[in-house]
């Protein structure tokens, strides 16, 4: 990643972005704008804030970087704010929310964690638990563990005896992603054999797109580092978690690997690329079917 300060420097301030971003709409706050909280983290990298100050406002953001199409200097909010939520949690550590973080990303313990939560009398989290990590009351509902419904995971030898063989891909099962939505993904390899695309299985792990969205830049790092070479070689790579393959499109900035994005796909795009769009409509567990 380039240093904060140079990523910065390319606000000129022109308020674009402010009709873009949500939580400017909402407050009218110009701390609560991209441009405002650019303008913040400058001002903290520089010495002049303290970071202390500055992460509300960096927590206010939901990170959907709508800005960056409005913006005419094409600055990179994104990483300004990866960067920025990485420099305030160091100058102040959330434990909470990092014990909650490596809890999610590790599917045996995220299993674990959501079959003790039904052991929790209502549908929400604990209060404490909500403003330990938020200072707010619980308002969503706790999560439950999906399992895929029998038609999406039923085999059918027949038609794949029918298929001709086109190639391999990986399938990135990811963390939460395979804890929650494990029918996604069964409907997935059953649409992409179909097509005549073979999952290779292997070992994998989270990708590392929490832990940079929420400050911790250099287990993301690692986490990604570890992925690139659980997927070696050419073959694509389908990702069905939009926060996934955002986060691997953008392995050239966190690791310096430009080559990287070209292997990612979202499964309707992969479809596309490849002349098969119209399949999608048929998929049983990827059209609400």
């Amino acid at each position: 990643m380039k240093p904060l300060d140079e990523l910065a420097s390319h606000c000129i301030r022109c308020g674009f972005c402010l009709e873009s971003c949500p939580t400017f709409i909402v407050t009218g706050e110009e701390t609560e704008s991209p441009r405002g909280r650019i303008y913040l983290a400058r001002t903290a990298e520089e010495g002049k804030l303290d970071w202390k100050d500055v992460k509300p406002h960096l927590d206010q953001c939901l990170g959907c970087r709508a800005c960056e199409t409005a913006c005419p200097s094409g600055v990179q909010y994104g990483e300004i704010l990866e960067i920025a939520h990485d420099r305030a949690e160091q100058a102040e550590p959330h434990r909470t929310k990092h014990a909650l973080l490596q809890g999610m990303t590790d599917p045996k313990k995220l299993r674990l964690q959501l079959q003790l939560g039904k052991l929790w009398p209502g549908r929400r989290i604990p209060g404490l638990l909500s403003r330990l990590l938020s200072g707010e009351k619980p308002e969503a509902d706790m999560p439950r563990i999906n399992t895929a419904p029998p038609q999406v995971a039923a085999a059918h030898p027949r038609e794949a005896d029918q298929v001709k063989i086109k190639g391999e891909v990986y399938l990135l099962e990811g963390c939460v992603m395979r804890v929650l939505y494990p029918g996604v993904h069964q409907a997935t390899r059953r649409l992409l054999r179909r097509v005549g695309f073979v999952v290779r299985d292997m070992e994998q792990g989270c990708c590392g797109a929490l832990h940079a969205h929420n400050g911790y830049l250099a287990e993301a790092r690692e986490r990604a580092e570890a992925l690139v070479d659980a997927m070696p070689g050419n073959l694509p790579i389908i990702v069905n978690s939009a926060g996934c393959g955002s986060a691997m499109k953008d392995y050239a900035s966190l690791l310096g690997s430009p080559k990287f994005e070209d292997r990612v796909f979202d499964i309707s795009e992969f479809l596309h690329v490849h002349g098969l769009a119209g399949e999608l409509a048929r998929a049983p567990g990827l059209n609400g079917t």
